[in-house]
């Protein structure tokens, strides 16, 4: 069977670029077309390999790896993943990735003989595949132009009194763009579940704090659910919402259920949960991702009477799951990120 991904590894440790190789390499579909621990020749060999995805270290010796991604943005639109270390500053530097465009941020092994090398080694691969399909929907990044709305304020009776956002590839950029826009009195609660390793999920809550006027913090299990917080799932848990039937206080449940989930947090399992807690009350959305999580739990959502949105084509970096969403009929309003906030924010309960 021939190879028909091609990769490009750019990493600057030896040791690590072997191991990316030799994880990638065991799948009979990809190939490793070429391997580099220099960021000016990782774009040389963009432009003249052509790859369908690049893996890249941000951490550079002779140039930002930051910088190495936003170049490639421009010149060379493609997939990238960062594999990265888990420290603060590298977490720092994914989370820059990942608004820059990066599809997705994978643990750097550390060993070859290591507990958690099947589990990096299977999830590296599947980030690979799902991104080699989306080599010709990768934008590049800095591109916005003008648009008029497609939607207006909502004109219903209802009001709805919970906001439940799913995102994957492309969402950290979307959800700041979002939740930048949304006032200080936005008076529901926003539950979010974004694909993001575990160590990047609290600091992205608090790089988010940086630019939302409410306040964002990793969610906790237990934690009531109020107006005015945005919570976000954290990385290596689902996260649910459930009603006290003797206070009728609506808390957080995080679970590790079910363990075999190709995405956790899993989108779906937050919009069936809100779902089923809220009824009628409830507006989904669904910002740029690849793949289809978050299209069975937006259907209840429809089901119970709730609205259910999605980031326009334009806006998205990934349109993969609110183009599956709208596939499959489960979508009410197509939004461009830009006016996402305002739109929301005539459809709460005031």
């Amino acid at each position: 069977m021939s190879k028909s991904i091609k990769v490009l590894v750019v990493e600057d440790s030896v040791f690590t670029r072997k191991a990316i190789t030799r994880m990638l390499e065991s799948d009979e579909e990809i190939e490793v077309i070429g391997v580099t621990g220099s960021g000016k020749e990782a774009i040389e060999l963009a432009e003249r390999l052509d790859p369908d995805v690049v893996t890249l270290d941000v951490m550079l010796p002779d140039m930002d790896g930051l910088s190495v991604l936003s170049t490639l943005m421009q010149e060379f639109p493609l997939p990238v993943i960062i594999v990265s270390a888990l420290n603060k500053q590298a977490i720092v530097s994914g989370l820059a990735a990942l608004e820059l465009g990066a599809i997705d941020v994978i643990e750097k092994p550390t060993s070859l003989a290591s507990d958690e090398i099947y589990h990096i080694a299977r999830r590296l691969i599947a980030s690979v595949k799902a991104a080699s399909k989306l080599k010709q929907m990768v934008k590049k990044y800095n591109v916005r132009k003008p648009r008029r709305s497609f939607i207006g304020h909502w004109s219903g009776e209802k009001k709805f009194k919970v906001v439940a956002i799913g995102s994957s590839s492309g969402g950290p950029a979307a959800l700041k763009t979002l939740l930048s826009s949304l006032p200080d009195d936005f008076p529901a609660p926003i539950l979010i579940a974004q694909h993001m390793p575990k160590p990047f999920t609290n600091h992205f809550a608090e790089r988010l704090n940086k630019y939302t006027k409410l306040t964002a913090h990793e969610a906790k299990d237990g934690d009531v659910v109020e107006a005015g917080k945005v919570f976000i799932a954290p990385g290596d848990k689902h996260m649910l919402v459930q009603r006290s039937c003797i206070t009728g206080k609506v808390t957080i449940r995080l679970t590790d259920e079910p363990r075999d989930a190709i995405c956790k947090p899993s989108i779906d399992l937050l919009f069936h949960s809100v779902a089923n807690t809220f009824g009628d009350r409830c507006i989904g959305v669904l910002l740029s991702g690849m793949g289809k999580d978050g299209v069975s739990g937006m259907l209840a959502i429809k089901r119970r009477g709730g609205k259910c949105i999605v980031q326009d084509e334009a806006s998205c970096i990934i349109f993969g799951m609110p183009k599956a969403a709208i596939e499959a009929g489960a979508v009410d309003e197509v939004v461009p990120i830009e006016q996402m906030g305002e739109y929301l924010s005539s459809l709460v309960c005031r």
